[in-house]
């Protein structure tokens, strides 16, 4: 007959017992098997209106459980047998998991069972859960196929031999099907189907009728092993894969499409000539466009290479509206003389042997030319003569910011029709070309003062495009000198050098530019300024000599300058300054000495010394390591008079 057990009753041994099974009904009928007093099994009592992963309103009874159960909230079975070891969280439950399997351990979740989605629609579905994106990784649903432990196979191996997995995107919104051993290979599938290795194929082509009238077919992207888009399944139009048969003149030799060669069974072969736009070609390659009257007329005519003594080459690239865009790109190597662009203009009204225009892009170069290796190397070569008004072997112009007509990289010689080097240089001075004229203010000398001419070296790689001399500089800050003459320094830029991809070799490299140049009139303006200073003490000199004095002092004393002939000054070496600079002052007039440093605004940061000098030159050894970066003046007071000289601190790199 049936037992029937009370409430609180037992069937067995009590529960501090060592039976192997223990079944007991408690008060609300669950049922529980225990071994050992460890909960094993647990049959769920009536369990309306519960509440899983924050879904209310469940009904979870005589759901049956393997497992302990105890963690909350995954303490209950959640469908009709449940699996559980251990898990800590229900995050992958959903309210249509009923009617099948699920399992669980720590956070994840799997369920095996059917998904209703209305009246009698009850789909089959495997589905699993991760926990929160980042923590520990994505979960995947892997397939895997194991065989006996013996064998050097994959599948007797630990892991067993990986089939294919599911591979859920960070993203939770697409997930990626690899088909192949992921585990092995380390990877995870990055596109929804994605093949690791092995052939595609089907068995049994369809019997459908052909799609003759699709434009696009499918292809595999295999141009480069290293880009992530290698192997990638895409569409292309199927009218650039050229028709089939003579009637086209176009064959596939390997990857790639090919015409005007011997191997071609259709013509045009090698001894024929391709015309596009055209159909009496006069080249090996003709390519003719005419267009409206007043429009430009655009083309490529790529003439036969000659053989060894004569080569010429023709890489012509332009398009896009953002990157880079080059308008024609020529090499030519390996010959007894070889030129990379050749441009030969003869007759008519205006004739160009090579023209670039560049207009619009970030940084625009009109022409580009680089030449190096062979015993003689030009770059760019113009040659213009014969003409009846003027001739130009080379004409660059450029405009907008940071804009050079040329730019070189190394040595430039010039020579004018003597053979003089720099007689050929001229600049534009017509005094009908300006406006505006006035004399340099006196002050060219003070200014030329305050310059200070140094030593220096570039720094080895600061800008490998522009080949920077090695060894001792001679020159001037762009700094210091902006202070001084702002109009002779402007802000420029080493353009970024591109291989023939359009990757960046070599990024650009901004920097301060000088002209030098500039600096003459000042140099003259300096000199008749010193000339005319010459000339009043030559004056004060024959007064003095005629009037019979044989004391000097009976001259007339300049500003700042005493018995001694020493005149009061006041040098800052290095300007602009560095962490230790000098100051050098001259005392003219014996006294109170005081020596200190303002800030733009006025204000005091540091007297420096103070002192009761005799005439004569000292120096002064200025720390300014803790001085931020800007412009600071330094005074010098001898007595009642004082003299100040500005300072530039630059920011240390």
């Amino acid at each position: 007959g049936n037992t029937i057990l009370g409430a609180g009753q037992y069937l067995g041994a009590d529960a501090l017992s060592n039976q192997p099974l223990r079944f007991s009904t408690l008060a609300n009928f669950r049922h529980e098997w225990r071994t050992n007093s460890a909960l094993r099994m647990r049959l769920s009592e009536n369990l309306p209106g519960q509440i899983v992963n924050a879904y209310p309103g469940l009904n979870l009874s005589g759901f049956l459980g393997l497992g302990a159960f105890t963690a909350l909230p995954n303490n209950v079975p959640f469908t009709m047998l449940h699996l559980d070891n251990g898990a800590t969280v229900d995050a992958g439950y959903r309210p249509w998991m009923r009617t099948g399997m699920t399992l669980t351990q720590a956070s994840d979740l799997a369920y095996f069972g059917f998904k209703n989605e209305g009246a009698d629609v009850n789909h089959t579905v495997i589905t699993w859960s991760d926990n929160t994106p980042g923590v520990d990784g994505a979960d995947l649903l892997k397939f895997i196929f194991n065989r006996n432990n013996v064998g050097g196979t994959i599948a007797a191996g630990l892991n067993g031999l990986e089939a294919a997995r599911f591979f859920p995107a960070a993203s939770g919104n697409e997930v990626f099907f690899g088909v192949g051993n992921w585990f092995t290979a380390g990877l995870n599938p990055t596109e929804r189907l994605d093949m690791l290795n092995g052939r595609l194929r089907i068995r049994q082509l369809p019997t459908d009728p052909s799609a003759n009238g699709l434009t696009k077919v499918l292809v595999v992207d295999d141009v480069n092993p290293l880009n992530p888009e290698y192997g990638v399944v895409k569409w292309r139009d199927a009218s650039t894969l050229g028709g089939g048969g003579c009637s086209s003149g176009w064959s596939l030799t390997g990857t790639t499409a090919a015409t005007a060669y011997n191997g071609n069974p259709c013509p045009p072969q090698s001894i024929d000539r391709v015309g596009i736009g055209t159909n009496a070609p006069i080249a090996k390659l003709h390519v003719e466009r005419t267009l409206a009257a007043g429009s430009a007329n655009a083309g490529i005519l790529v003439r036969e290479l000659a053989g060894a003594s004569t080569a010429f080459g023709l890489d012509a690239l332009a398009g896009g509206a953002s990157g880079t865009n080059i308008g024609g790109r020529g090499t030519a190597q390996n010959a007894g003389r070889n030129y990379g662009l050749y441009g030969n203009g003869v007759g008519g009204g205006s004739s160009w042997g090579v023209r670039g225009d560049a207009i619009g892009g970030g940084g625009n170069i009109g022409v580009d030319g680089f030449a190096s290796g062979g015993s003689g190397s030009m770059g760019v070569r113009a040659v213009a003569a014969g003409g009846s008004v003027q001739n130009i072997g080379l004409f660059a112009q450029a405009s907008g910011p940071s804009a050079w007509a040329g730019q070189f990289s190394g040595d430039v010689m010039i020579t004018g029709p003597n053979g003089l080097f720099l007689n050929g240089t001229w600049f534009p001075s017509d005094a009908n070309l300006k406006t505006n004229i006035q004399p340099l203010p006196s002050v060219a000398s003070t200014q030329l003062g305050q310059l200070d001419a140094m030593t220096y070296q570039f720094v080895p790689g600061a800008a490998p495009q522009a080949d920077l001399p090695a060894g001792n500089q001679t020159g001037f800050m762009a700094q210091q000198m902006e202070q001084l003459f702002p109009e002779l320094v402007r802000n420029s830029q080493f353009p970024a050098v591109l291989d023939s991809m359009g990757n960046v070799v070599h990024p650009a490299v901004e920097y301060k530019a000088v002209n030098t140049v500039g600096l003459i009139p000042y140099l003259v303006a300096a000199m008749q300024e010193q000339n005319a200073r010459f000339d009043q003490l030559q004056a004060q000199l024959t007064q003095c000599c005629s009037t019979g004095a044989t004391d000097s002092r009976s001259m007339q004393q300049g500003a700042g300058s005493s018995s001694t002939g020493l005149e009061t000054d006041l040098r800052i070496i290095p300007n602009p300054v560095a962490a230790n600079t000098q100051l050098r002052y001259t005392v003219g007039t014996p006294g109170r000495i005081r020596l200190e440093v303002t800030d733009s605004t006025g204000r005091v940061i540091e007297v420096l010394e103070e002192a009761t000098r005799s005439t004569g030159t000292f120096t002064y050894e200025w720390n300014t390591q803790q001085l931020a970066a800007g412009t600071y003046y330094c005074t010098l007071y001898v007595n009642n008079e004082q003299l100040v000289k500005k300072a530039v601190k630059l920011n240390e790199r």
